[in-house]
This record gives C-alpha cells, structure tokens and sequence, in this order.
C-alpha cells in the first residue's frame, strides 16, 4: 500500500499530524505498537489524576469525622483500577472513531524502516482487521543484566497495572517518583522513596518542601 504520509506513534503528536494531513486529502497511514493516545492518556497524566482524585476523596472522608460526620468508609483498589481502566479505553475508542471519521488508516504494530520511503510493520492487523505480516524478519538478542531483585521491580507504566499491594518502594525522586508516592500513601498504602544522592526538594517552592517533609 503507498502513503503520502505514514505516521509512526499514536500519542497526541502522531495523532494530531495523521488526521491534519488526512484532512488535507493526504493518504495517511498511522502505525501504533500498543495503545492510542500515547503516555499521557494510558500510562501518564490520565490515570496518574483519575488516582489522584481518589486520594483526594479519600482524604475528604477521612477528615470528615472532624465536622460531625459519622463515616464509615472502606477503599477497594481493585474497583478503581478497573473504573479508571475503562476510562481510559473510552479515550482510546475515541481516537480509533477519530482515525476512521478522517479515514486514516490504523495498523497495529511495531514499525521499523526498510529504507527511507519504505517500512515494514512487524505482526499486525490494520483497521479492516487484514494480516500486514512482516516482509522479512532480522532477529537480534541482547545480553541479560543481572541486577540483584530485578525481578521484583516495575517501571512507572507498569505501576498502573497494580490491582493490590499493601507496600510499594518507588526508586528516583523526580517528579513523577514524588506524585505517585503521594497518592499511594493517601490511599493508606505503605509506601516508601528510595533516592541516593539525589535532592529530593530539587527547586521546588519552599512551601511544596515543608509539604514533602511532613509526609
């Protein structure tokens, strides 16, 4: 099949070009490994504030019995993880209509390049569900790191996977390592931050420090 424009990554970017050009009469091809609307709405931003605002709830009715409420109150992760999964698969819906209504073609699968105007995308189904197999495969093994406890750990994407733990350590204090471990310790997880030689206040305002310390 040829393309005026191929499109590798469905996040808000790939989307954004694909549906422009589609709808400037361009042929458009849009190739995505995984799921539609990149980091932000699956693994990021999204789930990170749907989590957030639990917390957020949580600490409302935790504090309510302060103003004369009698609450009682139970918090059941699972029912979030799968409430804010199904949310984040309407998103993903979305996108797909969008793609379809400006009649950009979707593929599904890892894309690399043959040459520079040729690409082969590797195991998929386009939108009309057809197999768009591999034209021919190059196989490469990279070498196992042995890191002691590896196996016991997850990145930040696979941290929204979690369906329940009663102890989470997260390692790094960045941004996102500081905004994940404040939603699970308001969630009454117990929850630890590892960070070795690293300023974990960074130039953050003084009143955001005071507010991490007495966490």
């Amino acid at each position: 099949m040829v393309y005026d424009l191929i499109v590798i990554g469905g996040g808000s970017g790939g989307m954004a070009a694909a549906r422009r050009a589609a709808r400037h009469n361009a042929k458009v091809a849009l190739v995505e490994k995984s799921r539609l609307g990149g980091t932000c709405v699956n693994v990021g931003c999204v789930p990170k504030k749907i989590m957030f605002n639990a917390a957020s709830v949580h600490d409302i009715l935790e504090n309510s019995r302060h103003y004369g409420f009698d609450t009682k109150f139970s918090f059941n992760l699972p029912l979030l993880v799968e409430r804010r999964d199904k949310y984040i698969q309407r998103l993903n819906n979305i996108y797909r209509q969008n793609l379809s209504k400006d009649k950009v073609d979707l593929y599904e699968g890892t894309a690399s390049f043959l040459s520079e105007n040729r690409i082969l995308i590797k195991g998929t189904k386009d939108n009309n569900n057809k197999d768009n197999g591999p034209l021919n495969e190059e196989i490469l093994e990279g070498r196992n790191i042995l890191i002691a406890g590896i196996e016991n750990t997850i990145s930040s994407d696979e941290f929204f996977n979690i369906k329940e733990s009663k102890k989470i350590g997260i390692v790094g204090s960045g941004y996102i390592a500081v905004e994940l471990i404040n939603v699970i310790k308001r969630l009454g997880i117990d929850s630890y931050i590892f960070a070795e030689e690293i300023d974990i206040k960074g130039n953050l305002m003084k009143s955001v420090i005071n507010l991490l310390e007495m966490i």
